[in-house]
């Protein structure tokens, strides 16, 4: 609630400020720009703006985590967790903020400090869904699989409408190689949100595992349908069509996993045998 109330009284200051028409030096007028570039996906200029308002206000821990926000939609973790950093440092409490840079860690496969973030997290709101899910998605990357699960779990005690956290349960079953589970998981998020691409994706895996290969098609196919640029799926419906020996269909789709992915090795190899 603290971020956002922040956010609202930054808001209100900025719609003063321009109802005076006025050229503001001011802080939070830069932040509201910056946040509103940043909802605009346009993320390299919201950090200009934040830039503006932390040097008019170098202690405006918010545009700190803003642009930390930005920094990590463009994929530069270790600079938005130097902005995460510096936020804690203005407020040690930050419990969305220990969150944030926990998921920046995690992409930089720094496992263990990712959960030690999550773990401050939960420590300052037990029922912090996010950071169990978080959490568990880590302790996933380093094969802890039943602290994952169970992470998973208390997630989706928290809130049984997160379709993440049945998502990444699923994930954690079928390395468990329980592909009955995965599926449940994976079909209860698809039913919380039936656009899930990557749930379809992974249901059809554990489908072709357990032998349903037909099935395993169908959903390889609405995975297309929600993203037809994603060339790893073609590939792996070709393979299935190969087992149920469509080989014309297999080609179809390795060809259009290459069209994709003009590098796409194994797709050449299977489309030449």
């Amino acid at each position: 609630g603290n971020a956002i109330e922040k956010v609202n009284n930054a808001f209100a200051i900025t719609n003063k400020l321009l109802a005076l028409n006025t050229q503001p030096q001011n802080a939070e007028y830069y932040f509201n720009i910056g946040l509103k570039k940043y909802n605009s996906n346009k993320h390299e200029e919201a950090i200009q703006d934040y830039n503006k308002a932390i040097v008019i206000n170098p202690n405006y821990d918010i545009a700190y985590v803003n642009r930390g926000l930005a920094k990590y939609r463009l994929e530069k973790y270790e600079a938005a967790i130097l902005d995460y950093d510096k936020a804690l440092e203005l407020d040690n409490n930050y419990i969305v903020v220990y969150n944030n840079r926990g998921i920046a860690k995690d992409k930089l496969r720094k496992y263990e400090e990712a959960i030690s973030d999550f773990d401050k997290a939960i420590e300052l709101d037990p029922s912090y869904k996010n950071a169990y899910t978080n959490r568990g998605i880590s302790y996933n990357n380093l094969g802890n699989c039943q602290k994952a699960i169970f992470d998973f779990n208390k997630a989706i005690q928290l809130n049984p409408f997160k379709e993440i956290a049945y998502y990444n349960r699923g994930k954690t079953k079928e390395l468990l190689s329980d592909y009955y589970g995965a599926i449940e998981d994976y079909s209860q998020a698809i039913k919380i949100n039936n656009q899930y691409h990557s749930a379809y994706h992974n249901r059809a895996i554990a489908k072709g595992e357990i032998g349903n290969n037909a099935e395993a098609i169908e959903d390889y196919t609405k995975a297309i349908e929600i993203d037809p640029t994603d060339s790893h799926t073609y590939f792996c419906r070709g393979s299935t069509k190969k087992i149920l020996n469509d080989l014309n269909g297999a080609i179809d789709d390795y060809t259009k996993a290459i069209e994709l992915k003009p590098d796409y090795d194994d797709a050449y190899t299977n489309r030449g045998n």
